[in-house]
């Protein structure tokens, strides 16, 4: 299983690739990324792990991939191999946007374990800021995490910022959507939303499924 660890420095990078799609083609994208890491990416020494997730509105999919460090993915994206699996692509409808983060802050009551097939609900959380204002959003995501905890249902979640400072994200796993819902609507939650709102440029937040794993 794949497995959300709390940062260390230098002990690895994390690569959320977040693609938009057409609906009818996301079962092809997951198909097609799944090819890819088992028939690739189980190949190269310094990838940790890969977990992909498909949205229940069937226009998200991403990748949350475990890399030893920045300069190992980047010798990776070189090679003829990687060239040749990433042309696979071009018979989607998608675009996709991929940054390089490091996980701040984990939570909840449990290790953040990814798992495939799974009952866990799974939120992604992405939100775009100006470089300046990153270490803020960070501070007040903080507040939201502790927020969602008091109500239950929130298993874990993990905190990120990208390394080039205009993203930061939520990688959360909730008992069901109900418990999801429920502490949403906590005023302490509302109080840290319209603090955001003031800092974010652009907010892109759904519920996923799990669709496979690097140690399936």
């Amino acid at each position: 299983m794949g497995t959300i660890r709390a940062h260390t420095p230098d002990e690895y990078v994390t690569l959320i690739n977040l693609f938009t799609v057409s609906p009818k083609d996301q079962l092809g994208l997951t198909r097609v990324q799944l090819g890819d890491m088992y028939w690739f990416g189980k190949q190269q020494p310094d990838a940790i792990s890969a977990n992909f997730h498909r949205s229940a509105d069937g226009v998200r999919f991403f990748n949350y991939a475990q890399w030893r460090s920045a300069a190992s993915l980047a010798r990776v994206r070189e090679t003829p191999e990687f060239k040749e699996h990433f042309s696979h692509y071009r018979y989607f409808d998608m675009t996709s946007d991929a940054h390089l983060y490091e996980v701040v802050l984990t939570t909840g009551s449990r290790p953040i374990m990814i798992r495939w097939p799974t009952e866990v609900i799974t939120a992604l959380r992405v939100i775009s800021v100006e470089p300046g204002d990153q270490a803020r959003a960070l501070e007040v995501l903080r507040g939201s995490l502790t927020a969602a905890e008091q109500p239950g249902g929130l298993l874990g979640a993990a905190l990120h910022r990208s390394l080039d400072g205009v993203r930061v994200a939520i990688y959360a796993q909730w008992r069901d959507t109900s418990a999801m819902e429920a502490a949403m609507r906590d005023p302490a939650a509302r109080a840290v939303e319209s603090q955001l709102g003031a800092l974010a440029q652009a907010d892109d937040s759904r519920i996923y499924e799990v669709a496979g794993t690097s140690e399936d």
